[in-house]
């Protein structure tokens, strides 16, 4: 028999099932466990951690102390929403877009990149106090979404499974990031369905309220 044909029956046997479980396991191999290790690596290892006075939460400190406002939540804010596309400037009725955090310029394969954090202000004020947030999507999924929606890179597998793939860049990330000590103190992963029951589209800035009572009433109930 022709090889092309023992491949050909073989590959049938790979069903959208099969590929499913192949994504959740633990191997590092699948899409979505590159891109979060990617994005993990060559981004928020490097932006993050304090290295000379310069790391998250120092530059966070100075815009407090800059700007006399204080951050909702101390951590920098990932967006991931199911849909896998945030805009450019995150669209609520509650933010505000205002200066981002001062720019941190790292040595990368020879070229001094820069690391750049959006800022964003809630313009409802929350018990009473008016917060900032550094906020971004996950850029990794934005380019999933152009990827399983071009012809030049599609596949069906993509397409069936992008939910699978969401979960697992989800899952794996949160696993790097808090394994490493220098991150596991410094990021806030937002997952969330970017439509609700009724279609419409969920407002960030609600799921930021939302975020900041509930772990509120965690401590709370911890101090009690």
């Amino acid at each position: 028999m022709p090889l092309y044909w023992i491949w050909s029956f073989s590959d049938m046997d790979h069903s959208t099932l099969s590929y499913s479980h192949w994504i959740r396991d633990s191997h590092g191999l699948d899409y979505a466990a590159g891109m979060a290790s990617n994005y993990f690596h060559g981004y928020l290892k490097l932006s993050l951690p304090e290295r000379k006075d310069d790391g998250l939460k120092q530059r966070m400190e100075m815009y407090e102390d800059k700007n006399n406002v204080t951050f909702g939540i101390k951590r920098l804010v990932i967006l991931i929403p199911d849909e896998m596309f945030v805009n450019g400037v995150l669209e609520s009725h509650l933010l505000d877009k205002a200066e981002p955090l001062e720019t941190q310029f790292i040595n990368r394969a020879g070229v001094y990149r820069p690391f750049k954090h959006a800022v964003y202000r809630m313009n409802k004020k929350v018990n009473g106090r008016t917060y900032y947030f550094a906020i971004e999507g996950a850029t990794p999924l934005i380019s999933f979404f152009d990827a399983i929606y071009s012809n030049l890179s599609a596949t069906w597998q993509m397409q069936e499974l992008k939910r699978e793939i969401w979960l697992k860049f989800y899952k794996h990330l949160r696993e790097l990031i808090t394994t490493w000590p220098e991150t596991r103190d410094l990021i806030e992963l937002i997952i969330y369905n970017s439509h609700d029951s009724k279609g419409n589209l969920v407002d960030v800035g609600e799921l930021l309220v939302a975020n900041m009572q509930n772990k509120t009433k965690t401590l709370d109930e911890i101090s009690h």
